[in-house]
């Protein structure tokens, strides 16, 4: 990766978790939402030790291999594409990818991503 991009949440990129969970789940389970939105966009996204665009490519690795969301880890790896995650690092995330959770897995995530490429990728901090 060429730069070194820090933020203290994804708010400062324009892209509002903590608000999206609350669309998903905020009716039937809103301490669940509330908990989501103050961990993981919150204490989760402040930590300072890895660029964000790596800490997007874990999560979106994470959310993928544990399945059943692919349109979440999607829309991580497109955030990590806009923090500069260059297009051989993403292609080496996923042969592993595939390799810890399986080609099924991996190939249907891959699909997900290169369908969604054609929207703008967010926007770099």
């Amino acid at each position: 990766m060429e730069q070194d991009k820090r933020v203290a949440n994804l708010g400062e990129l324009g892209w509002q978790g903590e608000d999206l969970v609350r669309s998903w789940v905020g009716l039937v389970a809103p301490t669940l939402a509330d908990k989501a939105g103050s961990f993981v966009f919150g204490d989760l996204y402040s930590l300072k030790q890895l660029p964000l665009a790596y800490r997007e490519l874990l999560i979106a690795c994470m959310v993928a291999a544990g399945g059943g969301f692919p349109q979440g880890a999607v829309e991580h790896f497109k955030l990590a594409l806009g923090q500069g995650l260059r297009l051989e690092e993403l292609d080496e995330a996923f042969a592993l990818l595939a390799a810890y959770a399986g080609f099924p897995t991996a190939i249907a995530t891959a699909q997900a991503l290169q369908g969604a490429m054609e929207s703008p990728l967010p926007p770099q901090a």
